[in-house]
């Protein structure tokens, strides 16, 4: 039987590079803050500052697609 290995792509994830069909609507804080290539730490200081605005869901924390790449837009 052939085992099969994915190559990852070391480059930074750009958010506004990725289909809207195949990412999620929303991350976890995990999840935005791996995307972002920062701490969670340093999400919620960027949360607390007021540059990323997140959303609440049953208690959950959750960035929207559209608020990370507006995020990552302003940073250029």
């Amino acid at each position: 039987m052939a085992t099969h290995t994915q190559e990852v792509d070391p480059r930074p994830v750009s958010t506004t590079r990725v289909a809207a069909s195949a990412a999620p609507m929303r991350f976890g804080i995990p999840e935005a803050a791996e995307l972002l290539r920062m701490s969670r730490a340093q999400l919620y200081n960027r949360i607390s500052d007021g540059a990323i605005k997140p959303h609440k869901d049953g208690g959950r924390t959750y960035i929207t697609r559209c608020e990370l790449e507006r995020y990552v837009d302003s940073c250029r």
